[in-house]
This record gives C-alpha cells, sequence and structure tokens, in this order.
C-alpha cells in the first residue's frame, strides 16, 4: 500500500514537471501556456481514471491493446503537435543547458 502511494506520487510530480516543460517550452504568452498546461493535464487525468477504474487491467478491460492506443494516441498528438509548423521552431529555440 505504501509503494503504491510513492509511486503514485512520484508519477504525478513527474507528469507535472513534463507538463510544465512543455507548456513553458510551446506558449509564447501566459495564455497558449494555460491552455497547453490544461490540455495536457485533463489528458493525464483521463488516462490516470481509465488505469483507476480498471478500464485497461487484462480482465474485463482493454488491456495491453487499449494501454497500447492510450499510449500512441499520446505519442502521434505529441508528435505531430512538435514537429508541424510552429512547434518545431519553438523546439530549436528552447534553451539547453
Amino acid at each position: 500500500m505504501t509503494f503504491d502511494l510513492l509511486s503514485m506520487a512520484e508519477v504525478t510530480v513527474s507528469a507535472a514537471t513534463i507538463v510544465v516543460t512543455l507548456a513553458v517550452l510551446f506558449g509564447r504568452t501566459l495564455t497558449e501556456r494555460a491552455l497547453i498546461a490544461g490540455a495536457l493535464a485533463v489528458w493525464f487525468a483521463a488516462l490516470l481514471s481509465a488505469g483507476a477504474s480498471g478500464a485497461l487491467q487484462n480482465e474485463g478491460g482493454l488491456g495491453a491493446p487499449g494501454l497500447g492506443a492510450t499510449v500512441a494516441l499520446a505519442l502521434t498528438a505529441l508528435t505531430l503537435f512538435g514537429f508541424g509548423g510552429r512547434g518545431r521552431a519553438r523546439i530549436l529555440e528552447a534553451p539547453l543547458p
């Protein structure tokens, strides 16, 4: 039980870090950053609720194909956004340490 709670907290903090990084990287104005962060937060909450409800379990759920579809959908959306039009230019403008 304790390990589950610690894992959940770690995944949530990691997701929040990625959401903030992508919002700052892709958004030029505060409104754009808020929209990007909101969209990523909704996606994370939907995926979290699908996992918590058992929709992605092998017994009675979608199983591995459902999990693969959710990951493929997210990667496709981020790839299209990241490499299309303004997204690619903003990735190339990102400051590196």
